[in-house]
């Protein structure tokens, strides 16, 4: 199925390094229920685009998903100004800019200390 026939997208790692599925997830228009467990929090949710929850918080990440489910499907209007405000963060100018840094960084001769 595709991620437009789903009303809400839910991650729950223990440990994830850059989230990059929640992106793709925010793109399609959908909300996200996640764990607060490295990459999710650079996507800085909004009340209105996500609920980030503590890791290993159980009944408090259940209480997301029913929340959200409550709302129900999200409207048209709700999915495109969500697109909207991450298609900012996840363009491929910016990703591209990113991996730049990175790979500048990690190619940049450090000076050693006196």
């Amino acid at each position: 199925h595709a991620l437009g026939d789903h009303d809400l997208f839910v991650l729950s790692s223990t440990v994830e390094t850059q989230g990059i599925v929640l992106g793709e997830a925010l793109l399609c228009g959908l909300p996200v229920v996640t764990t607060d467990c490295g990459g999710p929090t650079d996507l800085h949710l909004t009340e209105q685009d996500g609920t980030l929850v503590p890791v290993g918080a159980a009944s408090s990440f259940a209480e997301a998903i029913l929340g959200w489910a409550a709302r129900g499907r999200p409207s048209l209007a709700e999915r495109q100004a969500r697109h909207q405000r991450y298609a900012r963060h996840f363009s491929r100018a910016k990703l591209q800019g990113c991996l730049e840094d990175i790979y500048t960084t990690a190619v940049t001769p450090q000076k050693s200390p006196r």
